[in-house]
């Protein structure tokens, strides 16, 4: 019996210097950010600087599930939008690096950032459209061109 508590108390220290060990990293290293945290911070923030940066084409920034980004993905689709123009799709529900852009390039128009939605359109000269008529409206004239 008295081997067994011996092995659990070994057991318990080494539980405990872990801990403390990851608590320590977690806080002095990363900032409290975690490991893969540190890693999106970082690629966003990159990101995020070259939002100043002219693009070479439009960027439509959908959200999975969005009932009004399926309408102008489906016209886009009709249309074959994607073979006629250059355009750039990006998820931002479940990418941190598309939806930090969205943020930067919706500031760089000027947009509340608190208030900015999906489906969005970055065109090539700068100019922010969000909601699907206006990006319709804004391709329809595009493939036209």
């Amino acid at each position: 019996m008295n081997k067994t508590n011996k092995n659990l108390n070994i057991i318990l220290i080494v539980v405990a210097v872990a801990i403390v060990a990851w608590v320590a990293l977690d806080l002095f290293v990363l900032n409290g950010q975690g490991l893969s945290k540190k890693a999106d911070n970082a690629e966003q923030e990159s990101v995020v600087a070259q939002v100043g940066e002219p693009v070479d084409n439009d960027i439509f920034y959908w959200g999975d599930g969005c009932p009004h980004c399926q309408d102008v993905k489906d016209w886009m689709a009709a249309n074959k939008a994607e073979e006629k123009i250059e355009i750039e799709s990006k998820e931002v529900y479940n990418n941190r690096t598309n939806s930090a852009e969205l943020t930067a390039r919706a500031k760089s128009c000027g947009m509340d950032t608190q208030r900015i939605g999906v489906p969005f359109l970055y065109t090539v000269d700068g100019q922010c459209l969000v909601g699907s008529p206006p990006i319709i409206e804004y391709l329809t004239a595009k493939i036209a061109e």
